[in-house]
């Protein structure tokens, strides 16, 4: 982790206390010297996505934090093609979508963009199981470096995602 990144991570878990790494994540990306634009949706705010817009630049995200220790993540079925169907509209202005995968710390994880996304699936790497969950492990994204490339910082992850902050 760089040392811009500890630092905000430190405080922003000093501040917040063990909150949920999602919400984590998006806090840090809102602070400085992140300063991404983050629109979540104000109607249901359990949806698992947002908007980040940096620079005139938008993306989809779709935010999930691993649910076991071995590192297994679920995402929706639907919420995936909602997603994939809202950044192909040329009036939300978006430069794409991807699949944010959080490993054990806010600032960590898995980067899966769109195309990459579909590819998986393509391949049968990834599949919804009978609950309509895409089902995505640890050990099938360490095999799949190029379409599945893991961040070990946030300035990682937005040159990952296109978001790359101006300068850097």
């Amino acid at each position: 982790m760089d040392e811009e990144s500890r630092k905000v991570f430190s405080d922003f878990v000093t501040d917040s206390g063990p909150e949920d790494q999602v919400k984590q994540f998006i806090e840090i990306l809102r602070k400085p010297p992140y300063e991404i634009d983050i629109t979540e949706d104000e109607e249901d705010s359990r949806t698992k996505y947002f908007v980040a817009t940096k620079n005139g630049k938008s993306i989809f995200v779709l935010p999930h934090k691993s649910t076991t220790k071995d590192g297994w993540w679920g995402t929706g079925k639907s919420l995936v093609e909602r997603v994939k169907k809202a950044s192909e509209n040329p009036k939300h202005n978006l430069s794409g979508w991807g699949v944010a995968l959080i490993d054990s710390e806010p600032c960590r994880g898995y980067w899966i963009n769109g195309e990459g996304f579909l590819e998986l699936c393509d391949i049968g790497l990834i599949s919804p199981n009978r609950d309509g969950l895409y089902e995505i492990h640890r050990k099938t994204l360490r095999s799949q470096v190029d379409l599945a490339p893991y961040f070990s910082t946030i300035h990682k992850f937005l040159t990952l995602c296109g978001l790359t902050i101006e300068g850097r």
